[in-house]
Formats: structure tokens, sequence, C-alpha cells
């Protein structure tokens, strides 16, 4: 996410980094699995944490050369939600059992989350049964209950949640137009891509056994990544890396017909575009003798058209006075390499000596 990202930098800034150069999270994993990958492939990164889902192709050309094809994923999916669902398995094994009904109960769900993620770390391992004596449950509602999963009720619990990573994988190959005999490699990034029914899923659906790379400790690839990257800066090796954008870019405007005026987002910057990139818009004046002109810009997961969310806003300020239509400017919009937008407007016709760099104020930035 854009406020993420600047983020980040103001962050490294305060703690007196220089030269600071942002690096994806798929690019990072691809580095540190470098020793494991052909030189030359086509390698998906499967990066699954504990809210989210992210899914990256990308073309690796040596050890130095990583060009990003596609991004897509869910972010509302991730081990929580396998969390969730021993909780609910627990809560319906409770009533079954003693009669007490506790899903309403915020701390009774607090506690057996607790027990749900040691039975997952558990039988994710070569554990066939977890069994607890749930204490605190006792201490604090007189329950006396014993949980209980065996590692096939376990795994036949998430049927569900499995299909759905597959989704944003077959999303990112259509885009790319690949079949999954086209990719190489599938890298796991991510605690909760150790679960083993996550990755018996992708081998299936990927058709070969060998095509799961887990060879990196998944919790640490990223930070493994960055350092040899960093390692390689800082001694003059070369890199070449091409990253492209998560989620499109775009500006509510308004729109007119004859009968009523609405807004409606343009997209100036698509899902997918290389970058460093830049951009130019034309805009005019809505209104008579209109001074400034207030822009919020938007990113969507899955297209404008279906959905959207605020990142932020600019105006451009001190617009000489003029009929409506008459005060035209173009809007240049600017990705660095660090995928940071830049704005910049400069004014057409009677006001081409109009130029300004806009000051992008992103939300939940402190």
């Amino acid at each position: 996410m854009e406020t993420q990202r600047q983020a980040t930098l103001n962050a490294a800034r305060q703690a007196g980094f220089r030269n600071v150069s942002l690096l994806n999270e798929p690019t990072a994993a691809a580095i540190a699995y470098g020793g494991v990958i052909d030189q030359q492939c086509t390698v998906m990164v499967f990066d699954f944490g504990g809210g989210t889902l992210d899914i990256t192709i990308m073309k690796v050309e040596g050890r130095e050369e990583y060009r990003m094809l596609t991004t897509d994923g869910n972010m509302y999916l991730g081990g929580e939600d396998f969390d969730n669902e021993i909780v609910q398995y627990f809560l319906e094994d409770i009533e079954k059992k003693t009669g007490h009904n506790l899903s309403e109960d915020n701390k009774a769900r607090a506690l057996l989350k607790l027990v749900a993620e040691q039975a997952k770390i558990a039988l994710s391992n070569d554990i066939p049964r977890y069994h607890e004596t749930v204490y605190s449950l006792e201490a604090l509602f007189g329950i006396q209950y014993e949980a209980e999963l065996t590692k096939e009720t376990f795994q036949g619990m998430f049927q569900g949640l499995l299909k759905k990573i597959l989704e944003p994988v077959k999303g990112a190959l259509e885009a790319t137009q690949l079949t999954v005999k086209d990719i190489d490699r599938v890298i796991l990034v991510g605690g909760s891509s150790k679960l083993p029914a996550v990755k018996s899923t992708l081998e299936k659906f990927f058709g070969r056994s060998n095509v799961v790379c887990a060879d990196a400790n998944p919790d640490e690839a990223i930070a493994h990544g960055a350092a040899i990257q960093s390692y390689r800066l800082n001694n003059g090796q070369p890199s070449n890396f091409q990253e492209v954008t998560a989620y499109p870019y775009g500006i509510e405007v308004l729109h007119r017909n004859w009968l009523w005026r609405t807004t409606r987002i343009a997209e100036l910057i698509p899902r997918g575009q290389p970058y460093p990139y830049k951009t130019t818009e034309c805009f005019e004046t809505a209104y008579d003798n209109q001074t400034a002109v207030t822009f919020q810009i938007y990113q969507s997961k899955r297209g404008f058209h279906v959905d959207k969310f605020r990142i932020g806003l600019f105006t451009i300020p001190n617009l000489p006075k003029r009929m409506k239509g008459e005060c035209q400017f173009e809007l240049t919009y600017d990705i660095d390499r660090n995928n940071i937008l830049h704005a910049t407007t400069q004014g057409r016709n009677n006001i081409a000596d109009y130029k300004k760099n806009l000051d992008i104020q992103l939300d939940n930035i402190a």
C-alpha cells in the first residue's frame, strides 16, 4: 500500500538511514531462495501470513535480474482464519459435551484461540492427535473441557479455506496468460505457508510434488533476501529489478451529462504497471471563478467498477479566476523506484506559466 511504503521510508529516515531503497517482499523472497532455484526460471511467490495472502509471479534471469510479471492476493485471508475454524470446532464441541454455549463470550474465544494455535502447530508436525485439558475454562466458567483434535479432523476442516487460497493463484496465472506447467517453482513465504495442507494443496494444483520449494525458513525468507541485497549494494554488485504496481491508482473526477453531475474514478495507473512510470492527463475547472481543485486518490483490489479505497488527496491551489472550462491544466503522476506516488501540475493555454509540485496528503500516516 502507498501509505505503508511511505511510512516505511519515513521510519528509515528518522532512524538515520540514508539512500533508502525499498525492496518488494516477493523479490526479497526470490533472492533468499536464489541458491535453490534455477538461474533462469519462472517463479511464483506464495506469501501466506497471519492475515493476508499475496501471490507474485516473476521471471528470474541469473542471480541479479528479477522481473515481476503480476501480483494478486487476498487481503482478508490468512492463518488467523484457520485458527478461527479450530475455535469454532471447539465451541461446538463444548456445547455438545457440556451444554454451554460460549460462542458470544469474548474471553472464552480468546482462551480457545490460544489452544487453537497450539493445536495447529502440533498437528502440522507428526503428532497424530492433539489433547489438552483447558483449565482456564474451568477457572473462569466452571466448565471441565478437554480439547481433542485428530490430524484427520484437523485437515478436513479447512477445505473451504484451501479452495480460497487457490483463487488468487489462478488470478495471477490468468493475468500473465501462463499455465501451471509454465511455473518452474512455487516459493513458500510466511508462517501460514508451513501448514502441510497448504503445501499439499499447491502440489495437487500444480500436479508436481517437486514444484513447491520450502528450503528456506518461510518466517525469515524476506528478511534474509533483503539482507543479501543490502550486502550486494554495499559491495557494488549490480542488480536489476523490474517491479510492478500491485493495485491501480485512480482519482475521483466530476462526470457531467445533460441531466446531472456525478463523480467517477478515472484510472491513471493500471495494476501491474512496471515502475518507475510517469503519465500525464488534462483537466479543467468545473465552475466559474474556481481557484482550487482537490483530487481524492483511490486504489482498488478488484477493479474500480467493483471496489475502491481512498489512500489520500492533493489540492491544486491558487488557480487564476476564469469561466468554467477555460482554466485548463495538466496533471503528471510519477511513480518512483520505491513505488511512491508524486504529482505535479502545469497550466495550459492562457495559464501556461502556472506550475506546481503538489503535496500528496496520505491517509493514516502520523
